[in-house]
């Protein structure tokens, strides 16, 4: 979820519409230079295996994540408003409200960043550079607009541009996206109910993680990986541009994936 603090009174419906705000400005800008968004953004089926193995990866990744997120919070002094803003966003005090918190923080956010970064700004750099190429600069901009997280953000966006570049589906990344937000949604609405004390003490308060966990949830996330690029090998093996995805052939000027 990107995060912004306008230095007043914030609120959850502020994060709505600057997530709507930001879905709708991609969808005109590609619907006018590119015809059917929908057509630009690869929504397809995937394999169900290959779903899974996503979603198990985005388990993996947090410790890692987190992690890498508290060295960064050693060396820099993070203002507190900062914190209290994303606490007002994903704090919920009331089912309904932890529906609401879920539809804005997890579901908005994962439909609105997968649909601007990796439907529209990966797939336009895809058609210009190589795919890992495409994945980083995908990458730095997301987490960049991710504030004070990026490093986070940044390993987050590169594992979800290897999903779309990998599945040829917007599918993949935005269900492993919405599977990481919606765990920081009700995490935080079970230590609000519950206590602090149901979750490990570096997942609440965002410190490293014990070096061993870390390095079983790194070999677990290579291994689901493996299998995930195992698995599409064959439409990793197509060209990138959609107007190949129809001829057979890529038009001229466009890399294909074989020069990878």
């Amino acid at each position: 979820m990107i995060v912004t603090y306008s230095g007043g009174v914030s609120t959850r419906a502020e994060t709505s519409l600057f997530t709507l705000l930001m879905f709708l400005i991609a969808y005109a800008m590609v619907a006018r230079s590119a015809g059917d968004p929908m057509r630009c953004v690869r929504l397809r089926r995937a394999r169900p295996l290959v779903i899974l193995c996503s979603v198990l990866a985005s388990f993996a990744i947090i410790p890692p994540a987190v992690s890498l997120q508290a060295l960064v919070f050693s060396r820099i002094e993070i203002p507190e408003k900062w914190m209290e803003y994303v606490l007002e966003v994903i704090r919920a005090e009331s089912v309904p409200e932890l529906i609401y918190a879920w539809l804005v923080v997890a579901l908005g956010a994962a439909v609105s960043e997968e649909f601007v970064f990796r439907g529209v700004f990966q797939n336009s750099l895809s058609n210009r550079m190589r795919g890992w190429g495409a994945v980083l600069v995908t990458s730095g901009v997301f987490a960049a607009l991710h504030t004070w997280r990026f490093p986070a953000a940044f390993i987050m966006g590169f594992f979800l541009g290897m999903l779309y570049l990998r599945t040829r589906s917007i599918l993949v990344p935005f269900i492993a996206h919405l599977t990481i937000n919606s765990v920081v949604v009700f995490m935080q609405y079970a230590i609000d109910k519950r206590g602090e004390d149901l979750f490990p003490r570096w997942l609440v308060e965002e410190k490293m993680a014990p070096f061993l966990l870390i390095a079983v949830s790194g070999l677990v996330f290579v291994l689901l990986m493996s299998l995930l690029f195992r698995l599409t090998r064959s439409e990793a093996r197509k060209p990138w541009s959609p107007e190949a995805d129809k001829t057979g052939d890529p038009p001229a000027g466009t890399l294909s994936m074989g020069d990878l």
